[in-house]
């Protein structure tokens, strides 16, 4: 996988008739920021997917925890 890193560390050789070299450093620079921002975005988004798979879980245990009560609430009053 390409990173930020590795764009904002490209070289390319000089040839005659070639691009503009400052240009190219732009391009790679302006580059390297938006590929370390996506970066930055992703970890943050997974973070927040690890919080909601942790609160899906504790909603799971507590739907189950209410599901007893209510049949055992049932029960009680079927009696």
């Amino acid at each position: 996988m390409l990173t930020a890193e590795d764009i904002a560390n490209r070289k390319f050789e000089k040839a005659a008739f070639g691009y503009k070299a400052e240009e190219v450093e732009i391009f790679l620079r302006d580059m390297a920021l938006a590929v370390s921002k996506l970066e930055e975005d992703r970890e943050e988004a997974e973070d927040k997917l690890e919080v909601l798979a942790e609160k899906l879980e504790e909603y799971r245990a507590n739907e189950d925890s209410l599901r007893t009560v209510l049949l055992g609430a049932q029960k009680q009053i079927g009696r």
